[in-house]
């Protein structure tokens, strides 16, 4: 905006509530071994390193939601070969306010992509204290802020899903800080102030005057 137009902007991030509340109180209930993995079946999200994964590592269980674009021949596929897993519970759509049981249920979420913006998703694993094990790091906040892992390496993500219960303490403290930024970055609340501070200085650089 300053580069183009020559004026200032102000950044309110994207906010995030469930509909009982603004964060998930309810961690797990014991010592999950489900990998939650969210999004399209297409090529932008890799969901074959999911598959590769799950071949890999026949220990762990792995739930995937979301569906392949209509017509997809590369959705199609990957449907298939999800269905010949044992250790693989393809769920397809889900509606929202029944993710909340499959977050709670997962050890972290897994994320595949080869780029994204800012997934509503992370916002949604963190809120449930859940860490991001992820190929992509929306705005660098991941490593910033320790609520996750990057790495856009196949056998290192392969490598910190081996070695998960040697870092269940890891685990556990990235979900914790997730929460707390959720709540101080992403809440509704601060959305809010943000946005209402931005119309307080306009309304003030306006003389208190409004245009319709």
């Amino acid at each position: 905006m300053l580069a183009e137009f020559g004026r200032p902007s102000t950044i309110i991030r994207s906010c995030f509530s469930w509909r009982w509340g603004s964060l998930a109180t309810a961690p797990s209930e014991g010592d999950s071994d489900h990998i939650l993995w969210v999004g399209r079946l297409s090529e932008e999200k890799r969901p074959e390193w999911v598959i590769r994964l799950a071949r890999d590592l026949p220990g762990l269980r792995f739930d995937i939601v979301g569906q392949c674009n209509s017509g997809s021949a590369f959705g199609q596929s990957i449907a298939r070969q999800i269905q010949a897993l044992t250790n693989v519970q393809w769920h397809g759509y889900v509606p929202h306010h029944s993710m909340l049981a499959l977050y709670r249920n997962a050890r972290l979420l897994l994320c595949t992509s080869e780029s994204e913006g800012f997934p509503n998703v992370f916002l949604e694993a963190w809120s449930c204290g859940k860490g991001v094990l992820s190929t992509v790091d929306p705005d660098g906040v991941i490593a910033r802020f320790k609520i996750g892992v990057v790495t856009t390496n196949y056998d290192e993500l392969k490598e910190h899903l081996l070695t998960l219960d040697k870092r269940r303490a890891t685990c556990e403290a990235m979900g914790y800080c997730g929460r707390e930024y959720v709540r101080s970055h992403h809440g509704v609340r601060a959305a809010g102030d943000a946005l209402v501070e931005v119309i307080a200085a306009a309304l003030a650089r306006s003389g208190g005057r409004r245009r319709d």
